[in-house]
């Protein structure tokens, strides 16, 4: 390389050394001069707190203005609720009742809508108005004749109706079934179930909004007819019903007959699995003694089997002290089988309880020992009088 090239390239670089130094210099200086700008008053930490309270303040404010509405809704919700209905609210309230429970009457068949014109022939309407607004979406409806009316004591309760299972005919060996239905209100709803007259299959679930839970199971007592709840965890239950407002107020439909109401002729005509007709008939004598008789065959045919002995009730038959059942205790003494085996005793246990409120039918429920058919164990018979 010759001298005069190397000149060239050496001013060069010094030429670019000086200019690189020269724009350092300025980046520096911008930067020093930036870090002594004094900040601003809308910059500084006290304003931004302001800031913040006044965004609080406001965000507090609505939330009291929603407060109010809702507020303002639900006084408005509750000016609009029936009289009646706010006014047994209140007494529940007042006397620590969880819920009140009406037992309106028997039904016979699906009621669809036409509850409400059955509040009125029984007699509610006159104190609770407000069960002629129940709506139809709060009407529940299974296996049975029995029509309830429930009404829980806080209206922000949750309520769930399930289907109570009980296979063998005993009350505390039920199990849930399917839900028949479910709200979170805590409005009034109607029951319409219990297709049998010793146990509810139905089971009400309320919780309140403290999250107390009660568990009723809505039936009548098959000694008196009274309305009972049953349950463990029943809680404090107000029974509103309106009492005698059957057509006939002696006999109840449910209610336990006692043995001197049974004095008489009674006849049932039962369709086996086979589709054979069985006539049964009972009778029954009230004089020094409770004597009875009893016999079935084929509908117009010889009679099969025939009994006579004595009935009574089961608490005087050593330990088994229930009150409401009755006993049957005979002895086989004639029929067509006689000509094949050895005469016999028979010796069951019922509960008979009225059909319905004429005093002429009554439903025979087997509970132990022989039944009234060989294939009728743990079944209720509808006998009526002879001649009804």
């Amino acid at each position: 390389m010759s001298k005069k090239c190397f000149l060239r390239i050496l001013c060069a670089a010094v030429t670019v050394c000086v200019m690189l130094t020269m724009s350092g210099c300025g980046i520096l200086s911008n930067l020093k001069n930036i870090g002594q700008q004094e900040i601003k008053p809308e910059q500084s930490g006290s304003d931004l707190q302001d800031k913040l309270d006044k965004l609080f303040e406001k965000q507090e404010e609505l939330q009291e203005g929603k407060d109010q509405e809702d507020k303002d809704q639900e006084d408005k919700d509750q000016e609009d609720k029936d009289p009646s209905y706010l006014s047994l609210i209140s007494e529940l309230e007042n006397n620590g009742m969880d819920c009140a429970v009406a037992f309106v009457g028997y039904v016979d068949g699906p009621m669809g809508d036409g509850y409400r014109g059955f509040f009125e022939e029984r007699g509610y309407l006159e104190d609770y108005a407000f069960m002629a607004d129940i709506p139809y979406d709060n009407y529940v409806e299974t296996y049975g004749n029995e029509f309830y009316c429930i009404i829980p004591a806080d209206p922000n309760a949750s309520v769930a109706v399930n289907e109570w299972i009980v296979p063998n005919g005993v009350m505390e060996d039920g199990y849930a079934g399917e839900v028949l239905y479910r709200s979170e209100s805590g409005e009034p709803i109607t029951i319409l179930c219990n297709e049998e007259a010793i146990y509810s299959n139905v089971q009400v679930n309320i919780v309140d909004s403290d999250g107390n839970v009660i568990t009723i199971y809505p039936m009548l007592d098959v000694m008196d007819g009274y309305l009972i709840t049953g349950g463990d965890n029943r809680g404090n239950v107000e029974d509103i019903t309106v009492y005698g407002a059957e057509e006939n107020e002696y006999f109840v439909k449910g209610m336990v007959v006692k043995p001197e109401e049974l004095a008489g002729d009674w006849e049932a005509i039962v369709e086996t699995a086979d589709g054979d007709r069985m006539v049964c008939r009972l009778y029954f004598v009230i004089e020094d003694s409770y004597t009875m008789a009893y016999w079935y065959g084929p509908e117009n045919s010889e009679i099969f089997e025939a009994f006579e002995g004595y009935f009574y009730n089961s608490n005087g038959a050593g330990n088994a002290a229930n009150p409401e059942r009755i006993m049957f205790d005979m002895m086989l003494v004639d029929g067509s089988v006689l000509e094949s085996i050895e005469p016999y005793s028979f010796g069951g246990e019922f509960i008979i309880t009225w059909a319905d409120s004429t005093g002429e039918r009554i439903n025979v429920l087997h509970t132990d020992g022989y039944p009234l058919l060989y294939a009728c164990e743990y079944t209720e018979i509808e006998f009526s009088r002879c001649g009804y």
